[in-house]
Parts: structure tokens; C-alpha cells; sequence
């Protein structure tokens, strides 16, 4: 028997997190469609963590489920504190998955990218700052625990603060996203404002609003 046949391996991937709350499942079902509707392509079969902390305990693990499966995503697990939904998730056999890791003083060198990132590529920087050199391409993924810097044309997705890092800060210096996050809080290319499309932007997360502010260069 071949000894490498099968091998546990530590990988980068990332998951979205569908944050619900409230006690309305159809005001929930909406307001999920209108979202998936900007850009279908972009949220089709995509992976998802649904985060249930602030959903009321009568809405049910399963009609969560079924209701982000019908809008095209692929639930993979759950984040919740109420233990009626902690217990259903265990009863149909649904991965818990605890809270973010808690950010700490150890200090990460940036993962520096000398060339372009191509559709259909992630790349990942763990614990730290995500810094590109070059242009992000449309259907590309950069995905950083704290910072992302993007030199080049950013037209792909990018996540700052993927571990909850919610002072985490995105710099492009010509900013064509389709999609920027800052600790799960996003926006997608229809949310951008004209004035910041293709010129050199600074994001940050403020009162779960992501707020663009022009980059200058060489001033005082």
C-alpha cells in the first residue's frame, strides 16, 4: 500500500462568513437575495460560515440552511452562542466552529507578492500583512489577517482583517474591486462610489461601514 495515499495538510483556504440576525427568516431571505442578485457569479456555490450569534433562537439551524442553499451558497458550518442552535448543528452533523482567533502582539513579517495574481488564484497571508507588487486580476483572491497593500490595478477580491481584525485597513493605489472586505464586512463593485473608481484609495472599517478616503502621495 502506498504509504502517501492519504495525507493531512495544513491549508490557506478562507471562508465567507453569512452573518444573520434578527427573528424575520423571510425579511432575511430578502434581504440575502437582493446581496446575491448584485453579483451572482461572484456568490454562486460559494463557501459560507453561518455566524447565528445575533439570530433569534426560534429560527432553526436548518431553515437557516435551506434558505442559503436556495439562494446558491454552500454552508460548511456554524458560529453560534445559543445552544439551541449549537445543539442542532451537532445533531445534523454540521462543523462548530469557534470564535476568530484573539489577535495578539506577535509580530508577523508582511508577505510580500513580486508578481501579478491571476484569475482563479488565492493568495493567503497569515497573521499578518498582505503586500503586491504587482496588478490583482479579476476573479483573483488576496486575503490577509491584518493589512492588504496593492500597487499594481486591483480588479479581483480582496479580504483585510479575515480573523476579525476590524482595524485592519486596505490600500489600492487604483482601486477597480470586485469585491473589498474588512472583517466581513464588504462592499462589491455596484456599493463603490464613482470618485474613488481607478484612483488610489485607502479603506477602513468604521461603525460596519467600509469608508473610502483618497490616497495622497508626497504631501505634507
Amino acid at each position: 500500500m502506498d504509504a502517501t495515499a492519504i495525507q493531512f495538510k495544513g491549508g490557506g483556504f478562507t471562508l465567507s462568513v453569512l452573518s444573520l440576525a434578527g427573528s424575520d427568516l423571510t425579511s432575511l431571505q430578502h434581504q440575502l437575495s437582493t446581496h446575491i442578485q448584485r453579483a451572482p457569479k461572484l456568490f454562486a456555490q460559494m463557501p459560507v460560515v453561518l455566524e447565528l450569534n445575533r439570530l433569534c433562537a426560534s429560527i432553526s439551524v436548518t431553515a437557516v440552511i435551506d434558505m442559503a442553499r436556495s439562494a446558491g451558497l454552500a454552508p460548511m458550518a456554524l458560529q453560534a452562542d445559543q445552544h439551541a442552535h449549537q445543539q442542532q448543528a451537532a445533531d445534523i452533523g454540521l462543523p462548530l466552529f469557534k470564535h476568530g482567533r484573539s489577535q495578539t502582539n506577535k509580530i508577523v513579517p508582511a508577505r510580500v507578492i513580486e508578481r501579478p495574481i491571476r484569475s482563479g488564484q488565492q493568495i493567503y497571508a497569515e497573521g499578518g500583512d498582505l503586500i503586491v507588487l504587482g496588478a490583482v486580476g479579476a476573479g483573483a483572491e488576496v486575503v490577509a489577517d491584518g493589512n492588504i497593500h496593492i500597487f499594481g490595478a486591483m480588479r479581483g477580491r480582496a479580504f483585510a482583517g479575515a480573523n476579525g481584525m476590524t482595524d485592519a485597513r486596505i490600500f489600492c493605489h487604483n482601486q477597480q474591486a470586485e469585491l473589498l472586505s474588512i472583517a466581513g464586512t464588504y462592499q462589491l463593485t455596484d456599493q463603490i462610489a464613482a470618485e474613488y473608481w481607478a484612483k488610489p484609495v485607502m479603506l477602513t472599517l468604521q461603525d460596519q461601514q467600509l469608508i473610502h478616503q483618497p490616497l495622497q502621495f508626497g504631501k505634507n
